[in-house]
């Protein structure tokens, strides 16, 4: 029932940086300590590229990933500028989510929690948007990057990047922002329930280490079985939400076992 949200940039000096080492190309010989005149014992996997002495200029994207089968990647926005807290309210001003997801996962960020520099601007505050849109911000201790599944993603784009370096960056002269942008694009539309799936997965391994995992992040588990897990759980939080109540003083009591 928990989305995650997060933003992150690139800058245009970006080059692959890392090949095949030697000791991928050359399988070792028993006897041999060589093989065609190369150490095999060498590591070194360094690829030395031309770059930009400074990069001139950054493209920024927001994105959410999800455990939805069909919408892993519900929504992001791809833009050369800074995500401000007035940006950020946007981004989840516009954005639709699947129903079952009541729970939005962010960082302490301070874009992400804005409120009085967006009053200043005369925008509303992020915890507003997230009111009108019915999700509630659920924030990961500071400095906790790892509790925050969606930090995996920037990851693919990095190396999706690199891949494509050679490409759209031959001569390490920085690339064409456009190209950079569709290039973040092209790997975004691609990324699949399974990649995301496993996201979560390395997040609750870190918060719950040795628990059996869940039904919903099982590799064997089937759309059907995906989803009929969904509304089996929504029910289930609906019944207990329902039981909730609230003393005058703010304090929940303690339910009776009888």
């Amino acid at each position: 029932m928990c989305s995650s949200t997060d933003e992150s940039g690139w800058n245009n000096d970006t080059v692959k940086t890392r090949g095949i080492g030697l000791t991928r190309q050359n399988p070792p010989v028993k006897g041999i300590k060589s093989v065609a005149g190369r150490s095999y014992r060498s590591n070194s996997s360094r690829i030395y590229k031309d770059t930009q002495k400074h990069p001139d200029a950054q493209v920024n994207l927001i994105a959410t990933i999800c455990l939805d089968w069909n919408t892993p990647v519900p929504y992001f926005e791809i833009s050369e500028r800074y995500t401000d807290g007035s940006i950020f309210a946007k981004f989840v001003s516009n954005r639709s989510l699947p129903d079952h997801l009541l729970f939005d996962i962010l960082d302490r960020h301070g874009s992400h929690i804005s409120v009085k520099a967006n009053e200043r601007r005369g925008d509303p505050s992020v915890f507003e948007v997230y009111e009108q849109k019915g999700v509630k911000p659920d924030f990961t201790p500071a400095g906790q990057p790892q509790f925050c599944p969606i930090e995996q993603l920037f990851g693919l784009v990095d190396k999706h990047l690199e891949d494509h370096a050679s490409q759209f960056n031959p001569r390490g002269e920085g690339w064409d922002l456009d190209e950079m942008a569709d290039c973040i694009r092209d790997r975004l539309e691609r990324v699949t329930f399974k990649e995301v799936q496993s996201m979560y997965i390395r997040t609750w391994n870190t918060l719950y280490e040795g628990k059996r995992l869940p039904v919903y992040l099982r590799d064997d588990i089937t759309e059907k079985e995906f989803y009929d897990e969904v509304s089996r759980v929504q029910a289930l939080y609906e019944t207990k939400h329902e039981r909730i109540v609230t003393l005058r003083s703010g304090r929940v009591p303690r339910v009776s076992k009888k």
